[in-house]
């Protein structure tokens, strides 16, 4: 028997296989056009799954359970996509039948940065509460305690992405608001942020302001400084609200932040948070990296298929 684990968001569709529902045994990423329909997408994470298999000799009865990490909104109730910010047209596309036509096994939908965070817990089991950040095409985030993913709503929880961090609103934010985190501490928000704070520099993608940074550029030293003022204070309300033993930040921009930031981050936290909280504050950079997703789902699907009891 295996396992196949789908991710679906921001610039990425990756398809895992794992033989014991655990680990990943092999993986395909294939870069997302930014113009990607999601029937388009679908359609490229179906045929890279087969392709899949079948390199592994492995037969479409052999997959036990399918998670699906998708990057936008689920109702967890229901079973289903519902938006994604990023990419038009899941709700409509009636995907669990489509992936239910190719594969014998169930498919489990569960947002992307709850998978992430469902294999971090994984992995740091000496850790009882995890907030899971991702900083990427979005902003998302997911709390953890005892294994357990914390929700109140089977339309997503903890949406950290959204909470209001830039008190003039200059920027627009994709959910329809202003001045949330996401606006300004995804990678779209960086270069959104840069482009605002130096218009005269023609910068184009985030990762010139990331390399500017390292190579000493001011201005972009400047960028930078303004984004982990916005980070720290909107991680600083999840402190507040969770008080969880670790902050874990994932994805490329989460690494990048972890491995140039972390003291000043976690210094600005602790300006900025309730006060019997600051000793706990604890930031930390994902430990599956990029296979985070596609595990998590995995462990996601074979809870909810019964497989597996998480907690």
């Amino acid at each position: 028997m295996a396992y196949l684990g789908f991710e679906s968001g921001g610039t990425k569709l990756v398809v895992s296989l794992s033989y014991d529902g655990e680990s990943i045994a092999a993986s395909r990423k294939i870069n997302r056009p930014h113009d990607n329909t999601a029937e388009q997408s679908l359609n490229t994470l179906l045929e890279t799954a087969l392709d899949l298999l079948k390199e592994h000799g492995l037969g479409r009865e052999s997959i036990q359970a399918i998670g699906f990490g998708f990057g936008g909104s689920v109702n967890s109730d229901l079973n289903k996509p519902l938006f994604c910010l990023h990419e038009e047209g899941w709700s409509e596309l009636g995907a669990a039948d489509q992936i239910r036509c190719q594969f014998r096994g169930p498919v489990y939908w569960i947002n992307d940065c709850e998978a992430a965070a469902l294999a971090e817990a994984s992995l740091l089991k000496h850790v009882s509460h995890i907030f899971y950040v991702t900083l990427g095409t979005g902003v998302g985030g997911a709390f953890v305690s005892n294994r357990r993913l914390f929700r109140t709503s089977a339309e997503g929880n903890s949406e950290v992405g959204h909470l209001l961090v830039d008190d003039d609103f200059y920027t627009p934010c994709p959910c329809g608001s202003s001045g949330c985190l996401e606006a300004v501490c995804s990678g779209p928000g960086l270069l959104r942020l840069a482009k605002r704070m130096f218009p005269e520099e023609g910068i184009t993608a985030p990762e010139q302001v990331t390399t500017g940074y390292l190579a000493g550029h001011p201005q972009f030293q400047e960028v930078m400084e303004q984004y982990i003022l916005y980070l720290a204070k909107g991680l600083a309300s999840v402190m507040t609200l969770y008080d969880p033993e670790q902050i874990v930040l994932g994805g490329g921009l989460g690494q990048f932040v972890v491995e140039h930031f972390q003291p000043r981050l976690e210094d600005g936290i602790r300006d900025k948070c309730y006060l019997p909280f600051r000793k706990s504050v604890s930031i930390h950079a994902w430990t599956a990296e990029e296979q985070a997703v596609g595990m998590g789902a995995i462990i996601y699907a074979r809870e909810q298929s019964g497989i597996i009891k998480l907690y």
